[in-house]
């Protein structure tokens, strides 16, 4: 699909805060019905960033057949808290993606989410947190370089980032945190039979901002669960190679690793997002109805 078959719209606003305007772009294919859709949520430690450093991967992604859209959030300052206002801002993203389905063409059961750093924390609470919706499945989500255990010991970095995020300490707020840790809901989604979640996660064995350990025990998590994970590490590589940040080297999809890695994450949105036929409903859930159909056709026959 070349850049005329595509549209691109800037700064459309998904919602306001009553603080301010949240605003979205959209990449999208000019034809199609029933399309996948993906959600680009940025990365900057909660308080800086901005939908603009998925310039690229937008269009890339649009020519792909999906319809993209990058968002913005409210960011936390030293004085104001985001939490957890601003999950409750990637909920409405997707509310509002969901409204537009029809305009744009779009099949709500078939989307996915990429997020970086704290982007991928966001997004992979929001994959857990809407498993039960049933106008709107998440089928997919990539996780680069995140964040995924607020508990854990982190650098001193971390904890003044987490502070300012929830508003108090760890100490201060234990079941806060936990709440807001996607490793802490794992477990529950993993029993919902609405989940149907699937998990790419990538990450370089030499970061030194988000360790990682976030990652690997993610991975880790997710696998004992029984939940699809899929896992890319890139030896020798740190942090903010993914997309476009103001000011830094690198993270154009021209640039190594994302020439090798871009394709790959393609590669498995299409394959989760694209089959000709997808389910609302997890494997094991649909595992444990056929076993008890069989065993009520048993019963009758007796």
């Amino acid at each position: 699909m070349s850049e005329e078959n595509i549209a691109i719209e800037r700064n459309l606003v998904y919602k306001d805060t009553g603080f301010e305007k949240l605003t979205a772009d959209v990449y999208r294919p000019i034809k199609g019905d029933q399309l996948p859709a993906v959600i680009l949520v940025h990365g900057g430690a909660y308080q800086s960033g901005s939908k603009d450093m998925y310039r690229e991967w937008g269009p890339i992604l649009a020519k792909y057949g999906f319809v993209t859209v990058s968002i913005n959030y409210r960011l936390t300052t030293a004085e104001n808290a985001s939490w957890p206002g601003v999950q409750e801002d990637i909920k409405s993203a997707v509310d509002w993606l969901v409204d537009k389905a029809n305009k744009w063409g779009i099949d709500p059961m078939r989307l996915g989410v990429i997020g970086d750093s704290a982007g991928a924390h966001l997004g992979s609470l929001l994959a857990f947190e809407t498993a039960s919706k049933a106008s709107f499945k998440i089928q997919a989500f990539v996780g680069i370089y995140g964040i995924y255990d607020l508990t854990v010991k982190v650098t001193e970095r971390q904890e003044m980032m987490f502070r300012r995020l929830i508003g108090k300490s760890l100490q201060e707020a234990p079941e806060e945190y936990k709440k807001a840790s996607p490793i802490d809901h794992v477990g529950k989604a993993a029993a919902m039979p609405t989940f149907v979640a699937e998990f790419l996660l990538v990450w370089g064995d030499a970061d030194r901002v988000a360790s990682p350990q976030q990652s690997e025990n993610f991975a880790q998590r997710l696998k004992e669960a029984g939940i699809s994970v899929e896992t890319i590490i890139l030896p020798g590589q740190g942090h903010f190679w993914f997309n476009l940040t103001p000011g830094l080297e690198g993270g154009s999809l021209a640039d190594f690793p994302n020439k090798e890695i871009a394709p790959r994450i393609v590669r498995f949105l299409r394959g989760k997002l694209c089959k000709p036929k997808i389910s609302d409903i997890s494997e094991a859930h649909i595992q444990r109805l056929t076993h008890l159909q069989r065993s009520e056709k048993v019963g009758l026959k007796r």
